[in-house]
């Protein structure tokens, strides 16, 4: 039906059918139905290996290929030191953007970028011995700033890339993922069945992280997390009041959930007396706030100033 009102069909040559949870018969009986060749995981899809299951090493051996084939076709022994840095900044460093753009790159495979690079830097050869380096690697991928080259850390450009996932999740747009991967609001005080997915842990491995270096004004307070989230001058209460969040039995709680019921913390009994301290100067602190009716605003603290993140948490 869909073929006669489009004029689009199916091109069965082009496609294979991938099983997930059945067994081998089952899986030829349908790709039998279906008149496809019945395929594994991983596959690629939009450049990028697919699979169900954590990517190895072996899955990413495309990336690693593309970057031989770039160094093959470049005639090493003719360019300078200059040269050789350009196309290594240029070129070999922007070859794995798609992929840590969007998967955890394993660190291997990040090492096996690295010693492509730093061999055609200081050779222009296949391999390098650590006597043709005149200086560190880590010491090259330092900024212009602070006396490097400028050469990208891919492995610290892979987890601020992988941040954007954090900043959509916080952000104001609607998105049905967000629903699917946390009901409540990114408070992270209730988890959905796909806080075990594989785009879970990359937000919860950078959230420390995302954390630290935003500041949130908050409205609502339901996108805030009261003990984590810097909402507060002083900074985040796990850190100021260290004493009264070792009592909590919600440490993910949002501020909206802890105003809501006449300013409830879901405190341990018997606390200690530097909680009771901590306690007390903490309600004191927060007597004059009143949560509204918008939603929270997330800023990135960036050289000392506050800005929006949407937009500007990737070229950050």
């Amino acid at each position: 039906m869909f073929e006669l009102a489009t004029g689009l069909s199916i091109n069965y040559h082009k496609t294979t059918f991938l099983p997930i949870g059945i067994s081998d018969a089952a899986a030829h009986e349908l790709g039998a139905i279906f008149g496809t060749t019945v395929s594994s995981f991983p596959q690629t899809y939009l450049g990028l290996p697919l699979s169900p299951h954590k990517l190895s090493v072996n899955d990413c051996l495309p990336l690693i290929s593309s970057c031989d084939g770039y160094l093959s076709g470049w005639r090493a022994s003719l360019l300078n030191r200059a040269g050789r840095l350009t196309l290594s900044t240029s070129v070999l460093s922007s070859i794995p953007l798609h992929y840590i753009s969007a998967i955890n790159v394993p660190k291997t495979v990040i090492k096996a970028i690295d010693r492509r690079r730093r061999a055609f830097f200081w050779t222009g050869d296949e391999v390098c011995h650590g006597s043709k380096c005149l200086v560190a690697w880590d010491n090259v991928q330092a900024s212009k700033e602070n006396g490097g080259l400028g050469v990208k850390d891919l492995e610290l450009q892979n987890r601020c890339l992988l941040m954007k996932f954090i900043n959509k999740l916080f952000s104001n747009e609607q998105a049905s993922w967000k629903d699917w991967l946390l009901p409540d609001a990114a408070s992270f005080d209730t988890l959905a069945a796909g806080s075990h997915s594989y785009l879970w842990r990359i937000i919860n491995d950078e959230l420390n992280t995302f954390r630290s270096i935003t500041y949130v004004i908050v409205n609502n307070g339901l996108s805030t997390s009261f003990w984590f989230d810097q909402w507060l001058p002083d900074g985040p209460l796990y850190i100021t009041h260290a004493a009264l969040f070792s009592h909590t039995t919600r440490p993910n709680v949002s501020v909206q959930c802890v105003f809501q019921n006449g300013f409830d913390l879901r405190l341990r009994p018997r606390l200690t007396n530097a909680a009771s301290n901590q306690l007390d100067s903490l309600t004191v602190c927060l007597q004059g706030i009143n949560l509204g009716d918008g939603l929270d605003t997330r800023l990135l603290k960036l050289n000392g100033q506050a800005i929006h993140c949407s937009g500007n948490l990737r070229r950050s």
